[in-house]
C-alpha cells in the first residue's frame, strides 16, 4: 500500500484494498501525494482509508503544494489548522495565488519570521509585484 500510494498509483491502492490488505499509509506517502498534487489519491484516502493529515502536513502542502490540494485539506480538515509557517515559504509555482490562499485562510501564519522569508524568497525570485503586495501589507517587517 505504502508504495502504491508514494507513487500516485490509484488503481493500485484500490486493488490492494479491496483486496484485504491492511497495511497503514504514513505520513510521507500521504504528502508526497499531496504535493504532487494527486487530489484523486486524496480523496480517495479519505474516504476510505483511517489516515488522516495532521497540521504540519497541511502547513507543508500549503509551502509546497498546488493551491487546489491546499483548499480541499483546508475544507475537510478544518481541525488542521497550521499553527505557523515560520521557517518556510511558499515553493509553488504559483505562488502569489497560494500566498492570497494562506492570508485569506491561514492569517495567523502571517508572522514576521513567515513575511521576512516570503520577502526573501521573492525578492531573489525577481517575483516584484508579489514583493509589492506584501511591504503594502506588512512594510514593518524587513
Amino acid at each position: 500500500m505504502y508504495a502504491a500510494v508514494h507513487r500516485g498509483n490509484l488503481p493500485m491502492v484500490k486493488w490492494i484494498h479491496s483486496n484485504g490488505f491492511t497495511e497503514s499509509v504514513d505520513d510521507e506517502a500521504l504528502n508526497r501525494s499531496a504535493r504532487r498534487g494527486n487530489l484523486n489519491m486524496v480523496k480517495w484516502i479519505y474516504a476510505n482509508r483511517p489516515e488522516r493529515f495532521t497540521a504540519q502536513a497541511v502547513g507543508d502542502i500549503t509551502l509546497n503544494g498546488p493551491l487546489r490540494v491546499a483548499d480541499w485539506l483546508h475544507t475537510n480538515y478544518p481541525e488542521c489548522v497550521p499553527a505557523t509557517l515560520d521557517g518556510g515559504f511558499i515553493w509553488y509555482l504559483r505562488e502569489f495565488e497560494m500566498l492570497l490562499f494562506v492570508y485569506a485562510r491561514y492569517p495567523q501564519c502571517f508572522t514576521p519570521q513567515f513575511v521576512k522569508n516570503m520577502k526573501k524568497h521573492l525578492e531573489v525570485s525577481m517575483l516584484l509585484s508579489e514583493l509589492g503586495w506584501l511591504d503594502a501589507r506588512f512594510p514593518e517587517t524587513k
